[in-house]
């Protein structure tokens, strides 16, 4: 399974004798947060490594790739409504062909149908 960035916002308050002590005490203590797949990426992480990163992608390159996947899997997802060139027409009833009318150079010719073209 393949990692994704994820956004972790944790708000911790420990005890501690200086700023030091309560940052290794930050680390070791076991606690509750929140975490959300990441949209954007505040400007001081842009440039940085993210925690539990299996290679050494910054943040915007991850993010960047993540946005391309999504994109390139919209894309092929996606029906395209085509429309036929108009000398393909329908199927005729209890038929499942459409029907294939070259299209005639001579002007002449434009409200004769498939048949008579074909005669010319």
């Amino acid at each position: 399974m393949n990692k994704k960035l994820y956004r972790v916002r944790v708000v911790l308050f420990v005890m501690a004798e200086n700023e030091s002590d309560a940052c290794v005490a930050a680390t070791r203590a076991g606690f509750e947060c929140t975490a959300r797949k990441a949209k954007n990426i505040d400007p001081e992480w842009r440039d940085a490594i993210p925690y539990n990163s299996d290679d050494e992608r910054i943040c915007s390159e991850i993010l960047a790739s993540e946005i391309l996947a999504i994109k390139r899997h919209a894309i092929r997802s996606r029906p395209y409504p085509i429309k036929p060139p108009q000398y393909i027409k329908a199927a005729p009833s209890g038929s499942s062909m459409p029907v294939i009318a070259p299209p005639c150079l001579d002007s002449s010719s434009k409200n004769l149908d498939i048949s008579q073209r074909l005669a010319q």
